[in-house]
């Protein structure tokens, strides 16, 4: 049905008069998925969301590893600092959240 040229075009733009618009693209990786479905199923799966973030209703923001992840918890989140806590990704909506944590699990900083 599609030969090379139409098919790229079908697979970036899809076809406007009928209300498609191309197959979704992953902006990390550049690869196109066959809908939206499996687009989220690839961010899942490959690719990084903020669970803090997401309890707010943030749906769509990924991120593209754990290390781009991690700048999004220090800039608008709070992270303990504690070396384990870093290890194991320990990050809290808000500092009152933060200071219950280091009250129960490092007393000694108190």
């Amino acid at each position: 049905r599609y030969g090379a040229k139409s098919l790229q075009t079908h697979i970036e733009k899809g076809n406007p008069k009928e209300g498609m618009r191309g197959h979704p693209l992953c902006k990390f990786c550049k690869k196109r998925h066959y809908n939206d479905d499996t687009l989220y199923e690839h961010l899942n799966k490959d690719h990084e969301a903020c669970h803090i973030c997401r309890s707010q209703g943030k749906r769509d923001d990924y991120y593209r590893d754990r290390k781009a992840l991690f700048k999004h918890f220090r800039k608008y989140h709070y992270i303990c600092d504690e070396a384990r806590c870093v290890e194991e990704f320990k990050v809290f909506r808000n500092e009152t959240d933060l200071q219950i944590h280091n009250i129960q699990e490092h007393p000694e900083k108190q």
